[in-house]
């Protein structure tokens, strides 16, 4: 009796969970893609980008050209393009933008706050991507207090010497008659590994944490399937789980990486390591 209602009570919360991540997911994903399909129909540059998504390069590279050939700012019914780099650098600088996330304003974007998950997010708070002050000063002054001048001069360098060694490795495979992908081999390889050096990520553990970041890049864009969310989701709570447990080894065994500084300057503040 006591098993059956234990599964019986598991049973309930999984039909909770996923009626309340169908609801997150029809309110911030479903309703956008309906609508950026119908402004992609009528001839929306933005839309037609995010619908046109990586499955056609050569339509991905015939959009941009046109984004370019309108001019640097350019108005769709979701928000402004720029292909501009002088533009997006003053829209970065400036202390007359602020973040935000079509469709992610207002009473629905309310509700859609309220019944997402706590989990961590790169378009949520607490990341920096969408955190304003003081609490985006506040957090940009701790992690300043690790990337010092010296800091990334470091990083550089040893950035250097891992896109020396994987180039090294590519003419080993060369050598060897082997097959060489260069986005496999070097192109992705070179900023997981850089990454995980920050994060003092185990050589044995990279692969896994490439995987978390494959299956949760995603998480940037519109209208997202059904399928897509939910397995982002599950990505996102596998990365929050492992950072979880790798935070509180760092606190108590720190190396020489950038992250276990910052762990470290974060206890000194007093504030949760658990914000991104």
């Amino acid at each position: 009796m006591v098993k059956k209602a234990a599964v019986d009570r598991l049973l309930d919360l999984s039909v909770v969970h996923t009626a309340r991540e169908g609801a997150h997911w029809a309110l911030t994903h479903g309703l956008p893609r309906a609508m950026i399909s119908r402004m992609a129909a009528r001839g929306d540059l933005q839309a037609r980008l995010i619908t046109a998504g990586g499955d056609d390069d050569e339509m991905m590279f015939d959009l941009i050209e046109e984004l370019r050939a309108r001019g640097p700012v350019v108005k769709s019914g979701l928000s402004y393009l720029t292909p501009d780099h002088a533009v997006v650098r003053e829209v970065l600088t400036s202390n007359a933008f602020r973040t935000g996330i079509p469709g992610r304003t207002g009473a629905l974007g309310a509700v859609g706050d309220w019944l997402a998950f706590n989990v961590l997010h790169p378009v949520q708070p607490p990341s920096l991507l969408v955190t304003e002050p003081p609490q985006h000063t506040r957090y940009r002054k701790l992690v300043m207090r690790v990337f010092t001048m010296r800091a990334v001069e470091r990083l550089r360098v040893r950035t250097e010497e891992i896109a020396t060694g994987l180039l090294d490795d590519l003419e080993r495979r060369a050598g060897a008659g082997e097959d060489i992908d260069l986005v496999e081999h070097y192109c992705a390889r070179l900023p997981v590994t850089v990454i995980a050096e920050i994060l003092g990520v185990p050589e044995a553990e990279q692969a896994r944490v490439l995987a978390f970041g494959a299956g949760a890049a995603p998480s940037l864009d519109l209208g997202l399937t059904w399928q897509t969310y939910r397995d982002v989701n599950r990505s996102l709570a596998d990365f929050d789980a492992w950072l979880g447990e790798h935070l509180a080894y760092l606190r108590h065994n720190p190396g020489d990486n950038l992250l276990s500084e910052l762990v470290a300057v974060q206890t000194e503040e007093g504030s949760s390591p658990r914000w991104s």
